[in-house]
């Protein structure tokens, strides 16, 4: 098992036990846990919604961006018989 296998379960362990304990918390509070599971689900997927919106805005940007730069183009090398007229002409 890799490094990286090893941080990813621990992130998802970490995860799943912040929402069950979120869960069984609200639960146990009765009316006031419904609303704070409602309010938490309401501003999850406003604050998602908002972050998608704000990631496209900023790909269409950079794809306008790299569109309007012009190309490097390589100046192409002298051959032989060039950079032996260049130094004959100096």
């Amino acid at each position: 098992m890799s490094f990286g296998i090893k941080v990813g379960r621990l992130i998802g362990s970490t995860a799943a036990l912040v929402v069950e304990g979120s869960i069984r918390g609200a639960q146990g509070l009765g009316s006031f846990g419904a609303d704070v599971v409602t309010g938490t689900e309401v501003g999850f997927a406003e604050k998602r919604a908002a972050m998608i919106a704000s990631r496209e805005e900023f790909m269409a940007k950079r794809r306008a961006e790299c569109a309007a730069q012009a190309p490097i183009v390589a100046k192409p090398a002298k051959t032989k018989a060039e950079a032996k007229a260049g130094l004959a002409a100096a």
